[in-house]
């Protein structure tokens, strides 16, 4: 039997089996892990998610702070990283 990608399947892969019901349980054990794993794939995204815009409220913080010093938006930019349109927006939230 070939499947996947042409790849041979092997017992390890594809144990042999007796009866449905050590299918049924090989199944449910697989659903578990596979659950799992897709729940730690799901959390760690969420975290590195949450990360950047964490990262990206900072910048902002910092630009803030930087535009009541009057500072120029072009330096504002340079020093933090968000574009020029960004700080521009901020600059007029702050004006408001």
């Amino acid at each position: 039997i070939r499947v996947l990608q042409n790849r041979p399947l092997t017992r390890e892969i594809l144990p042999v089996l007796d009866s449905l019901e050590e299918v049924e349980t090989m199944l449910a054990e697989r659903i578990g892990e596979w659950t799992e794993q897709w729940k730690n794939e799901g959390m760690l995204a969420g975290l590195q998610k949450g990360r950047m815009e964490g990262r990206q409220e900072e910048k902002k913080e910092v630009a803030r702070k930087l535009l009541l010093k009057k500072l120029p938006v072009d330096d504002i930019a340079d020093a933090t990283g968000l574009s020029l349109g960004e700080v521009k927006l901020l600059s007029a939230e702050l004006s408001q």
